[in-house]
């Protein structure tokens, strides 16, 4: 989560508003994702941002 925090807050240092994930696809090598990590950082990352 705190990569992704910081991801996201330099795009925000950048003047950038919006970031889009891709959502999992377990059957897909190049887009496999722990679902339980995608849903923490689209519920609880933005709560960790400050701008």
């Amino acid at each position: 989560m705190d990569a992704f925090v910081d991801f996201a807050g330099r795009h925000a240092e950048a003047g950038d508003t919006e970031i889009i994930i891709h959502w999992p696809i377990p059957d897909a090598p190049e887009f496999a994702y722990d679902r339980a990590a995608f849903e923490r950082s689209a519920t609880e990352a933005p709560q960790q941002l400050t701008y």
